[in-house]
């Protein structure tokens, strides 16, 4: 009984964390897509922790468990498949990283947020082969 109450934590500290991101995500103050004009305040970096430290926990918490399985998988497909969305989740914490420099970096909107969405781009792709795999992918660990 004692080993599930810190997974029960966790899923109560990234639900709340969700419901502050959602809060907050919904001012006009984050200035999305937008330069922040000079002397104005930005709830963005705040926000954008919070979406980070969202992404964290679900990778820690996802991360062990698909090692686990990809360890144990003797079905090929299955064993690539798990692969995908571990390099997905990879690819996304890539994302994270290479916005944040993005961010920190005087110019906004540079090579390093083009970067981050190939990045993105790609993680999306692994994540759809790794739910709807072509037929051309399963023909090639079936033989």
């Amino acid at each position: 009984m004692r080993e599930k109450e810190p997974e029960k934590i966790t899923v109560l500290i990234e639900f709340l964390l969700m419901v502050i991101l959602a809060i907050l995500m919904s001012f006009p103050i984050n200035w999305f897509s937008v330069d922040k004009p000079v002397g104005e305040r930005s709830l963005r970096p705040i926000s954008n922790s919070i979406l980070f430290l969202i992404y964290l926990i679900a990778l820690v918490r996802t991360t062990p468990l698909l090692a686990k399985r990809i360890s144990e998988e003797k079905i090929p497909l299955k064993k690539a498949i798990l692969r995908f969305l571990v390099l997905g989740n990879v690819l996304i914490g890539l994302f994270f990283l290479v916005y944040a420099i993005d961010r920190l970096i005087p110019v906004h909107y540079s090579v390093f947020l083009i970067i981050g969405l190939i990045f993105l781009f790609l993680s999306m792709m692994l994540y759809y082969l790794a739910i709807l795999p072509l037929s051309r992918f399963i023909s090639r660990y079936e033989k």
